[in-house]
């Protein structure tokens, strides 16, 4: 059913787009296995899919913490499996979280 025109009630979801740094602590080329731990910030874009004609676009400042985990594959190759959470903190309190599991190949330079 429509609740107002271009509106739905069944919402997909919301799209988030970041930008920032993370740091991570631990880890490195050179192991086997390595874990590490992962502190960030950035700035972030939540929109909601089916409603974002309707709000003003906003990119706040947040916050992402999390860890992984290394894994050598050769010399200067290394598997990365990482969980992350992402925090940006809301103008009228509490905050909005969303949460990331990523992988991917590292090359590690000059080593």
């Amino acid at each position: 059913p429509v609740i107002v025109p271009g509106i739905t009630d069944d919402l997909k979801g919301s799209t988030l787009t970041s930008y920032g740094i993370d740091i991570l602590l631990g880890g490195g080329p050179g192991r086997l296995v390595s874990p590490y731990l992962l502190l960030g910030v950035g700035f972030f874009l939540v929109s909601r899919d089916q409603t974002a004609a309707f709000e003003e676009a906003n990119t706040d400042f947040g916050y992402s913490a999390g860890g992984g985990i290394g894994i050598g594959v050769a010399r200067m190759v290394g598997l990365d499996l990482r969980a992350k959470l992402n925090i940006v903190p809301a103008d009228h309190g509490g905050s909005q979280k969303s949460a990331q599991l990523l992988g991917g190949l590292n090359y590690y330079f000059g080593i």
